[in-house]
């Protein structure tokens, strides 16, 4: 059915919901069906939405879906420059970069249909520009971009104290087809790429990160990033007897196609909901943090409490070996008659030799090397954490 009496776009409808999921023309002796994939290709592309349209006589074929993400990050750590371009995946002009990956456009597009055709002999025949919905309105890609920047913002922000925080800069559409000839049949292969350019600025929480915050002002953390990808890729399988058909066909509802509104809603929406329970996570281990440091305080407050109260009885308890210690010599000095002394040598930990009575039964010693000697029964050492038993040479 059509939507409006000057639109003559068919509602594609999602196969199992029944709800809206795209627009376009679709050329008479066609059909097609629409349908959203649990396919899970990163936080801004939680699913695959596509359309399929096939030729009534079974000749031909035409898939349209979300394009995957892939992508390039540039980084440079200076002013970003104005005349710096990006233009085929890489940059006009050469600077200090970082790239996580180079790949240019066509190369990306070889590498996607080959995948996808499992390894059959692949020929690529033509470029052209594609004259896609997206291509004819870059203004319906800015405001999608910048939907998918402010997603990227407020991710960046969510955490306490973010060291910098992104500013938008720039925006780009390009829309490319690719013509290949692949085991007897036409294929034809289009792209909605897109890029998009942001600069990382220092914000005034950077210094709670300690040195990292520190480095992070020395280089006034400044990060030019490109990010691009393909927003919408559109598929063209069909027989050389009916290449000008399925090429007309292609090109009509490639330029009068747009996803439903719901299905960029439904996106932001899951990727919201992503970051709000990421946030709420980050929130969580903070909480927990908070709560380790007050138990902490709580612990070593008891600790300090325990030495003094061990302290305590330990001073009294050296102090009554002390005295019986005084007695028994007093005993023994008197009743003694053929030993000289009376002594026992003890080993200290470094080594070195101190002598006492042989009425000690146990000798301690403290770390500042002061030994006590202790009769009858040894002292249970969690009474005086500070003292170690020395053994008899």
């Amino acid at each position: 059915m059509t939507n409006a009496s000057n639109d003559p776009r068919i509602v594609i409808r999602n196969d199992i919901t029944g709800e809206p999921l795209a627009k376009m023309v679709v050329p008479e002796g066609w059909e097609a069906r629409g349908l959203i994939l649990n396919l899970f290709q990163g936080i801004d592309k939680p699913f695959m939405a596509q359309v399929l349209a096939k030729s009534k006589d079974g000749s031909s074929s035409i898939l349209i879906r979300t394009g995957e993400m892939f992508l390039d990050v540039l980084e440079h750590f200076d002013r970003l420059m104005g005349s710096d371009k990006f233009v085929d995946g890489k940059m006009q002009k050469a600077l200090p970069l970082v790239m996580a990956r180079q790949l240019p456009f066509s190369n990306y597009m070889n590498a996607f249909l080959a995948r996808n055709l499992q390894g059959a002999p692949l020929e690529a025949l033509a470029d052209a520009t594609l004259p896609s919905v997206a291509g004819r309105h870059p203004e319906l890609v800015r405001q999608q971009l910048q939907a998918k920047f402010d997603f990227q913002k407020s991710w960046d922000m969510s955490y306490v104290n973010p060291i910098s925080e992104p500013f938008l800069l720039s925006t780009n559409q390009a829309s490319l087809l690719r013509k290949y000839r692949s085991g007897g049949r036409i294929i034809m292969l289009g792209m909605d790429l897109t890029s998009m350019e942001w600069e990382q600025r220092m914000t005034q929480n950077a210094v709670a990160y300690g040195m990292v915050g520190v480095l992070a002002m020395a280089r006034k953390c400044r990060g030019h990033y490109v990010v691009w990808g393909s927003e919408n890729i559109y598929f063209c399988s069909t027989d050389d007897a009916h290449e000008n058909e399925a090429a007309a066909a292609f090109m009509k509802m490639v330029s009068t196609f747009t996803f439903d509104n719901s299905v960029y809603k439904m996106k932001f929406q899951k990727a919201e909901e992503f970051n709000q329970k990421e946030l709420a996570k980050n929130q969580m281990y903070q909480a927990q943090i908070q709560a380790n440091q007050e138990q902490l305080r709580i612990n070593q407050a008891r600790l300090q409490q325990t030495l003094a109260d061990n302290s305590r009885a330990m001073s009294d308890m050296i102090m009554d070996s002390w005295n019986q210690k005084m007695a028994s010599d007093s005993r023994i000095s008197q009743a003694r008659s053929e030993a000289i002394r009376g002594v026992n040598t003890y080993v200290r930990t470094d080594g070195s030799t101190v002598e006492h009575s042989v009425v000690s039964d146990h000798v301690y010693q403290n770390q500042y090397g002061d030994t006590i000697g202790v009769s009858g029964p040894a002292i249970d050492p969690s009474y005086i954490p500070d003292w170690t038993e020395i053994r008899r040479q």
